[in-house]
């Protein structure tokens, strides 16, 4: 359980959801959020997106779920895996749903992987959020355009001198309100062939106390 005043990292585990009770605070600060990077073959794969200094009102919720993806296929969407690898998308929602779901699944937060590509002769994998597989060698580099947010970067095609694209942090609470402030930054997440990364911070925000009702006033 999440206590006022804690700051936690979260890295990459399994790529399964991770269920933070947060019933004891009121809001979370993103410090940071980082994608994945795409796996490097012929050519380095790209950067994660990046999501950093958002407020998430957690006050009416008991439970966010957490993912933290790898730079291959897990997370809470992949790209497609008949290419090179691609970074997963690391997010943070209400709902916990997984890459088995419709890739339109709500969402608080979120970064995209970057794409990478395969030994130079297949073309990459985009993204997250079902980006084409990367085609052979003489078809097209893999395409990041899936579904967005957060958008998933292209695949490299070496042998083309196609470099991989970085992925995008992506903001998105469905309309709900409980999102504010923060900025994404494409490419500004975990770099190629690493894992993605979370750090949050929680607190509680203090109302002020009622003032007495026992009390009169007289005027002099």
């Amino acid at each position: 359980m999440a206590q006022e005043g804690d700051t936690i990292t979260y890295s990459y585990s399994d790529g399964t959801s991770v269920a933070e009770d947060v019933s004891s605070v009121d809001e979370i600060t993103v410090d940071y959020m980082d994608g994945a990077g795409g796996s490097s073959g012929g050519s380095t794969g790209g950067n994660g997106g990046r999501v950093e200094n958002a407020t998430i009102d957690v006050s009416n919720e008991d439970t966010i779920y957490i993912w933290v993806a790898n730079s291959t296929d897990s997370g809470r969407y992949s790209s497609n895996d008949a290419g090179g690898a691609a970074g997963a998308s690391t997010e943070i929602s209400f709902s916990n749903t997984s890459q088995s779901d419709s890739s339109d699944e709500p969402f608080l937060v979120g970064a995209g992987g970057g794409g990478g590509d395969y030994e130079g002769v297949l073309g990459g994998n985009g993204g997250s959020r079902g980006g084409n597989a990367g085609a052979g060698f003489f078809g097209n580099a893999g395409d990041g355009g899936g579904v967005a947010p957060p958008l998933g970067g292209d695949g490299g095609k070496a042998n083309d001198s196609i470099s991989p694209t970085d992925g995008d942090g992506a903001i998105d609470d469905q309309n709900r309100g409980v999102v504010s402030g923060g900025t994404t930054i494409k490419g500004g997440g975990s770099p190629a062939d690493t894992e993605g990364e979370i750090q949050l911070s929680f607190q509680s925000v203090l109302s002020p106390p009622d003032p007495p009702s026992n009390l009169t006033a007289e005027v002099q």
